[in-house]
């Protein structure tokens, strides 16, 4: 056998020429691309990004003061600093697309390279927001080697952004909305227990000789029917060729102003201090919406005498009652337009005749089969409702008569109630509005003036021209949405119109209600009417029953069991009335009142008329429908807690004036914890709810640690609700406090001795002066140290010395972000800030390890269950950009605002740092490598790119960067933190970091630029690779077999 070599076919050698050259340029073409131009893949949609925006180094969270500061709304005329985070030396610039809404201006301003790290650069500037009042936009241009980019408003996770190659919509920009600084509402609004919605025919009858009947009532010429039984349901409208067919506005229970009166005792006891009223003009319909005339009250109400007579009353008592006023459409059955010709003589209305004084208050349509004279038609409210013909507002006349004369409608009703709640508002100019509240404001200075709207209306608002606040129908579908664990849908919830309801973990209800309160002027947003229910929506127990969802209306009959709905019911209640604003109890939700839904042509659920039943009143007529309304226990059951909460929102101020700050947002456990009012005063509560998620619908264990909100150590709280049976008291050891509380239960905890806090306050330390620092860096060794002294703490007045500790901090930006880094007795401390300037995480050195530094909130394991689940106070992962202690918030607890983002221990694979999951990057994908291997092989390149560079940032920032500093004393006994108000001191010092200094024998010894390099290893690669072609594609190797022949033939 023997071997022989072939040539090899021509095509193929070519074949493999391609193969291998093409393999051999595509590793050239991805080492430079991503190495010089550091672009990212095609994966999860981020081609065209650099690596550091793929990856999310790229941020800014609108609600974090670290990247926009103030947070919220702004007054007219001020500023307010936007900074954008980035991957250290990968952006060349940067710049802010701004678009002012006052100003209908739109900029384009430049960013400034503030400061940054080895890991991170921070971008800032500072926009104004103009001498007018409206809405600023904005998002972030981004420009680097490979092109450009931009950095937009993504909306999950509430406020951080997501970076992209093209603009997009209008959505993609963050807003925030310009106020007047001279806007106020009235103080009894802000101050308010809470408003009591009342729809006058279903709340209570009180004359029984002043019901309707079909002799004495008409309503655009139908069949009235007035209800025998006060406690029976209303007639079904939807059901086809009945008797009752679209009955909706002529079903009369007899409901009177007399009745109110006899009930007010009921309310001054459950807690209420405001009445609205629905409409009490004279009107053809049950609701009132369409009036006859505003001059008088409606007869089956009452009259003008006795509405005086509740209005002193209800005055006398500490109340106030606001008037809802529909002034933007008349009842086509009125004497201002008089289309069923009921009063002539002695009125001509404008629809009989065009000589009425009322014609001009109207704009007819020529027509041919019109019910007017020479048979027009008429412009009506959304242009279908013939029973609304709308009104000409911007005319004088119909001015006049509303607002400007002084026997105006405004001005004569004002002098009696307290103000307006404005039935559909919008469909009004502004000019008209800003007219009628200076009209009503002359009247009564602090009367209120709240428009109806179910979206955003801050251009009605934020200037102070118009209305002082809205009816917060938004809210009211987000404290539904945190009850609900599935989807509800119905002809008020629905895509397109308002949002439907679904679930909503803690941290997205309160990035929700953040991102809302941002467009609204702080005194509207304190005024803000929050409601679960109203005469428009289903009643809110039907909306949180989970059998609803089915769409199925015969699973709801007389005994059916709404016991989990109450619970969800006294849940919302809860949360209602511990937030910003004003509660809004629509009458019977205090006691769980509900009846049957039908279901409309579109299969989905309808409100008319089942949300506006009768109050179940035990002692009068009939039996309520459902089964818990029929006795007294089982209205208690809801009403006891509504009661209970009011009352908490009588004694405790702070629940209806102070500030709100999230504590702890547990995601898997449920869990909610807000401070509401402010820990420098001795006005707060903390108010901590158990929503209690699927699979931790149990007994759990809270836990919140008082230094993160600087209250003073040792001091005991107790449960206004009384469901924390035991004193609850900080753990001196760690400064913790811990409560179990049942699942789907409310805790409102409030200090018991205010005298001893008081007392605490004033041990508070002052602030620290002769503050300095000096930066040592040591030739031999590569550590930088700033060294940092300041003067003792003052003593007391009397010369007593304080006996206290000293808390460090520092930042990379002076206002924002400071991490605690130690606490000392001394007044010196030696500060190592090499891994500081390296972008890596550095944990606090303290006296005792766990305690004073840790301002952290996490939610610890149930101590009930052996589960591992725990929530965290931040990600483990320090690439997340939360490394050290209350990052990026500034540290000083007093100024605090905590959040918590909860975590899963339960599935490690859900832990992702925010730099992947903002780019929807799967976790670990590309950063291993990088890490292990290819990163310091690309930082040698790129700084020997640039040998004046030594900074591997090739950003502008030189060889120096600042740090700035804060020292603040802590009272030993009280743990309180001292006086803030000193500036930060800011030392520069030179930037190195850990890969620097292992690589910098290696880039000291080669400097020679990177090209020739390249170019070196191209070539070396391209002979091998040739060599190894030609050597084994020269010939094909084939083995034969030998032959064995005789040598000689004989």
């Amino acid at each position: 056998m023997h071997t022989s070599y072939v040539p090899s076919s021509k095509y193929f050698r070519v074949f493999v020429h391609i193969i291998g050259w093409g393999l051999l340029l595509g590793l050239i073409y991805w080492f430079w691309n991503v190495y010089f131009h550091r672009t990212s893949s095609d994966r999860n949609g981020t081609a065209g990004l650099p690596i550091g925006a793929a990856t999310g180094a790229v941020k800014h969270d609108c609600r974090d003061p670290l990247y926009r500061d103030p947070t919220g709304p702004i007054p007219r005329g001020s500023q307010f600093v936007v900074r954008l985070r980035a991957a250290a030396g990968e952006l060349t610039g940067a710049q802010v697309i701004f678009y002012n809404g006052g100003r209908q201006q739109e900029q384009l301003i430049s960013m400034n390279l503030t400061n940054g790290n080895a890991k991170y650069d921070w971008w800032e500037t500072t926009l104004s927001a103009g001498p007018i009042e409206g809405v600023l936009f904005y998002a972030f241009r981004c420009v680097w080697k490979g092109g450009e980019f931009f950095y937009v408003y993504q909306n999950k996770p509430f406020g951080i952004g997501t970076a992209r190659t093209d603009f997009g919509p209008w959505e993609s920009r963050w807003s925030l909305a310009v106020y007047s600084p001279e806007f106020q509402t009235p103080n009894w609004v802000k101050d308010a227990i809470a408003f009591y919605h009342i729809f006058p025919d279903r709340f209570r009858n009180g004359n029984l000789s002043n019901d309707p009947n079909n002799q004495t009532t008409f309503c655009y010429g139908r069949r009235i029917f007035q209800h025998q039984e006060w406690n029976e349901l209303p007639y079904d409208p939807s059901i086809p060729n009945s008797p009752f067919q679209y009955a909706y506005e002529n079903q009369y229970y007899g409901g009177d102003l007399q009745g109110i009166l006899d009930k007010l005792d009921y309310l001054t006891d459950l807690g209420i201090d405001v009445i609205y009223l629905m409409p009490i003009f004279q009107s053809p319909s049950c609701h009132g919406y369409d009036t006859s005339s505003w001059e008088d009250v409606e007869e089956r109400l009452g009259d003008n005498a006795l509405f005086e007579q509740l209005a002193q009353v209800i005055h006398s008592k500490g109340m106030h009652i606001l008037l809802d006023g529909v002034f933007g459409t008349s009842s086509s059955d009125s004497k201002y337009f008089d289309r069923f010709r009921r009063y002539y003589p002695p009125t001509k209305g404008a629809c009989a005749f065009p000589d009425s004084p009322y014609h001009s208050w109207y704009h007819f349509i020529p027509s041919k089969d019109g019910p007017c004279y020479d048979h027009l038609w008429y412009e009506s409210w959304w242009s279908v409702y013939e029973n609304l013909p709308a009104l000409v507002t911007y005319r004088r006349e119909v001015q006049d008569f509303f607002f400007r004369a002084n026997d105006s409608i405004a001005k004569r009703w004002c002098r009696i109630a307290d103000g307006f709640r404005l039935d559909s508002p919008q469909q009004i100019s502004h000019e008209y509005w800003s007219g009628f509240r200076t009209a009503v404001k002359q009247v009564k200075s602090d009367a209120f003036i709240v428009g109806e709207a179910w979206h955003w209306t801050g251009d009605y608002i934020n200037h102070g021209f118009e209305w002082d606040s809205t009816t917060n129908y938004q809210l009211m579908t987000y404290v539904l949405s945190f009850w609900r664990d599935s989807q509800y849908l119905d002809n008020d919830h629905i895509w397109g119109q308002n949002d439907p309801v679904s679930p909503m973990s803690p941290s997205q209800f309160i990035y929700t209600i953040e991102q809302l309160s941002d467009l609204y002027a702080p005194e509207a947003w304190y005024s803000m009417l929050n409601m679960l229910s109203s005469h428009d929506t289903s009643r809110a127990v039907f909306v949180l029953d989970h059998q609803a969802q089915k769409n199925d209306p015969s699973i709801f009959h007389e005994d059916y069991d709404w016991s989990d709905a109450l619970a969800r019911l006294r849940g919302a209640f809860s949360l209602l009335m511990t937030l910003a604003g004003v509660p809004m109890i629509y009458y019977g939700d205090e006691v769980g009142l509900v009846g049957p839904q039908n279901l409309g042509v579109t299969q989905l659920w309808e409100d008319d008329p089942y949300c506006r039943l009768s109050f179940p009143w035990l002692d009068a007529s009939g039996t309520p429908w459902a089964k818990h309304l029929r006795t007294e226990q089982g209205q208690n059951i809801t009403q006891s807690h509504v009661k209970l909460l009011l009352k908490a929102r009588r004694e405790i101020r702070a629940l209806r004036t102070g500030s709100i700050q999230p504590l702890v947002m547990d995601d898997s456990r449920g869990i909610l914890v807000v401070l509401r009012g402010d820990p420098r005063t001795t006005d707060i509560a903390l108010v901590a709810i158990n929503r209690g998620r699927e699979g931790w619908k149990k007994r759990q264990q809270i836990r919140i640690n008082i230094r993160s909100i600087n209250l003073p150590e040792g001091l005991g709280l107790y449960d206004f609700m009384g469901q924390v049976k035991e004193r609850v008291v900080s753990n001196p050891k760690d400064g913790y406090i811990r409560f179990n509380l049942e699942p789907w239960e409310t805790c409102i905890l409030v200090p018991e001795d205010k005298n001893a806090w008081r007392k605490a306050l004033e041990r508070r330390p002052p602030a620290l002066i002769g503050l300095q620092a000096r930066v040592d860096r040591n030739v031999h060794k590569p550590n930088i140290t700033v060294i940092l002294q300041w003067d003792p703490v003052a003593p007391y007045a009397d010369g007593t010395e304080r006996k206290v500790t000293y808390l460090v901090s520092r930042s990379l930006l002076p206002s924002r972000g400071y991490e605690v880094v130690g606490e000392t007795w001394d007044t010196q401390w030696n500060d190592i800030v090499d891994s500081f300037l390296a972008g890596e995480e550095t944990k606090p050195r303290l006296l005792v390890p766990g305690t004073v530094g840790d301002t952290s909130n996490e939610a610890p394991f149930s101590e009930e269950s052996n589960s591992l689940n725990q929530s965290h106070p931040w990600p483990s992962d320090p690439s997340q950009g939360y490394p050290g202690i209350l990052f990026p918030r500034k540290w000083i607890p007093s100024h605090a605002r905590i959040r918590l983002e909860s975590l899963d221990n339960n599935n490690n694979n859900n832990i992702k740092n925010d730099m992947i999951s903002n780019s929807g990057i799967e976790w670990k994908q590309d950063i291993t490598i990088r890490q292990t291997f290819i990163r310091p092989i690309q930082r040698w390149i790129r700084k020997d790119a640039n040998p004046n560079d030594n900074n591997n940032n090739n950003n502008g920032l030189g060889n120096e960067r600042t740090i700035y500093y804060m020292v603040a004393a802590m009272d030993t006994e009280t743990k309180l933190l001292g006086d803030d108000s000193s500036n930060p001191l800011s030392v520069k010092v030179p930037l190195m970091n850990t890969s620097d200094r292992q690589y910098s024998s290696i880039t000291n010894s080669l400097r020679v630029s990177t090209l020739p390099w390249l170019i070196g290893v191209v070539m070396i690669l391209s002979l091998l690779l040739w060599t190894f072609i030609h050597r084994s594609l020269s010939g094909r190797r084939v083995t034969h077999l030998e032959e064995t022949t005789p040598l000689m033939h004989s």
